[in-house]
């Protein structure tokens, strides 16, 4: 998590808050990512080509639904009332931030490139669209623990992120699988996480 603050003198923290490192890190990683890819793959990382537009549509259609299963999947978990959504009430005050730049535009492209770009479609010459599916969903909640909250006391340690990450990660696999590309799922992303965003 943005470590490389530490680095900088402890009287320049003022204009790098933790969302603004975050969302530094977040595409320094990103351009590294697709340098990195374009120099394996010498192909095109965003394939347009014969996706159809419905797939685009259904993304989105699949990113609002599986925000509003958010409730059962908190019963699954044993919670009692969603931490995320117990009313759907609607704020666009959140919108205007950096936390929300990162979160809804560059988070949901860099995930989706290494998670299905990279290790699914690696694991899918290995193993059945299934496994790979499942183990890369895995693979995605492991990155949603929140290991952080291990070395603070202000924050509670939880696999709440990971639990809903995990199932997530199952749709925007299929979504990748299906289209064979990754704009349906960094659609599906970015929706999903639009609207955590939003609703309070």
């Amino acid at each position: 998590m943005s470590l490389w603050i530490l680095i900088i003198p402890k009287t320049n923290y003022e204009f790098l808050s933790v969302n603004a490192s975050s969302l530094i890190t977040s595409i320094i990683a990103l351009i590294l990512l697709i340098i990195i890819f374009r120099k394996i793959n010498k192909q095109e990382i965003l394939n347009f080509n014969g996706t159809k537009n419905v797939c685009y549509l259904f993304a989105i259609i699949l990113g609002i639904g599986f925000v509003m299963t958010f409730p059962v999947l908190n019963a699954i978990y044993g919670l009692g009332e969603n931490e995320y959504i117990s009313s759907y009430s609607i704020s666009f005050e959140n919108l205007w931030s950096l936390y929300a730049i990162d979160i809804i535009i560059v988070v949901p492209v860099l995930e989706e490139l290494f998670f299905r770009n990279y290790i699914q479609k690696g694991l899918s010459k290995l193993y059945n669209p299934i496994t790979s599916i499942i183990v890369t969903a895995i693979l995605f909640s492991f990155i949603h623990i929140q290991v952080f909250a291990l070395f603070t006391y202000y924050l509670d340690f939880s696999l709440y992120s990971s639990f809903f990450a995990f199932f997530g990660g199952l749709i925007s696999g299929y979504l990748y699988y299906k289209s064979k590309s990754l704009i349906p799922s960094i659609l599906f992303h970015m929706t999903w996480n639009l609207l955590v965003t939003i609703i309070v």
